[in-house]
C-alpha cells in the first residue's frame, strides 16, 4: 500500500508539472507519408483431408488474398485449373454463402445473396436487393487430396473482405474543353505500390461510365517505362514509355495534372 501510495504521487505530479507551453516543433506533412500501409489479409493454405465443401469454402477465403496473384487461393485447384483461372475477370460481392454437396461427388454447389459487382475496370455496382448467385465448383482428388478442378473466372468476395481488401480511389481525366480535371472513382486491391497501380490504371482510360465524355493527355499506347512509381518526400517519379514523347508541351502539362 505504500509503495502504490508513493506511485500514485509521483503519478499526480507527473501530471501537474506537464509543460503547457513552449516552442512550435513543425511535424511532417502528414499528405506526403507512404499510403501503402494497409495490412494484406493472410490467406490459410489446404488443410490435409479437407472435404469437397472444405476445400470451396477456403478457396473463397482465400480469394482475398490478393498477394502473389492469389497465390494462397490457387493451392486450392488442380494444377490445369491453376494456370487457367482467371481473377481478373470481375467480382461479385455476397452475403451468407452456402455450400452444398450434391449427389454428384464431383462438385459443391455455391449460393448467397448478391450484394454487389466490381467489373475489371474497377467500377463498383449494386445489384437489386434479393439477387441471389449460385455457382457450380468442379473436384477431384490430386494426390489423395481434393481440389478444385473447375470453376468460373473472376472472384467472389464476402462484402467485409471487399472493403478490408480493396480502397476506392479516383482518377482523374480531362473534360471535353480540356481544361478542367473529372474524377473517375474505381476500387483497386490495397497491395504494395499503390502509386504505381494508380499510374498503370490511369493509363488505361476512362471506365465504360466516362468513355466518350472524357478524354485524356496521355498519347495512345503510352505505359510505364519501368513498372515502378516511386514516391519519397512527397515526389513521385513516374517513368512514361517512349510513346508519352508525341505529346506536346500543352499536352505535357496536362498529362502531368492528371497523375497529381
Amino acid at each position: 500500500r505504500a509503495v502504490l501510495a508513493v506511485l500514485a504521487v509521483v503519478a499526480l505530479g507527473g501530471c501537474a508539472g506537464m509543460p503547457t507551453s513552449g516552442p512550435v516543433q513543425q511535424g511532417r506533412d502528414l499528405r506526403l507519408q507512404p499510403d501503402n500501409v494497409a495490412v494484406p489479409y493472410i490467406a490459410e493454405p489446404p488443410q490435409p483431408g479437407a472435404s469437397p465443401s472444405d476445400v470451396v469454402i477456403g478457396f473463397l477465403r482465400a480469394c482475398a488474398d490478393f498477394r502473389g496473384d492469389h497465390a494462397v487461393a490457387r493451392q486450392y485447384l488442380t494444377p490445369t485449373a491453376r494456370q487457367q483461372w482467371d481473377p481478373g475477370a470481375g467480382t461479385v460481392v455476397y452475403d451468407r454463402v452456402e455450400a452444398t454437396e450434391p449427389t454428384d461427388p464431383s462438385a459443391v454447389v455455391v449460393a448467397a445473396n448478391q450484394l454487389a459487382q466490381v467489373d475489371p475496370e474497377g467500377s463498383y455496382r449494386r445489384t437489386a436487393e434479393g439477387s441471389r448467385i449460385e455457382r457450380r465448383f468442379a473436384v477431384e482428388r490430386v494426390r489423395g487430396e481434393w481440389r478444385i478442378s473447375g470453376l468460373d473466372d473472376g472472384l467472389l468476395l464476402a462484402a467485409l473482405d471487399l472493403r478490408e481488401t480493396h480502397r476506392q480511389v479516383a482518377l482523374y481525366f480531362l473534360s471535353p474543353a480540356r481544361n478542367t480535371l473529372v474524377p473517375d472513382l474505381v476500387l483497386l486491391p490495397q497491395l504494395p505500390g499503390l502509386s504505381t497501380q494508380l499510374v498503370s490504371r490511369l493509363l488505361q482510360g476512362p471506365t465504360s461510365a466516362l468513355r466518350g465524355a472524357v478524354s485524356t493527355a496521355f498519347p495512345q499506347g503510352t505505359d510505364l517505362d519501368v513498372a515502378s512509381v516511386p514516391v519519397r518526400d512527397g515526389l513521385a517519379t513516374v517513368r512514361l514509355g517512349a510513346a508519352a514523347l508525341r505529346a506536346d508541351d500543352s499536352a505535357r502539362e496536362q498529362m502531368s495534372a492528371q497523375i497529381v
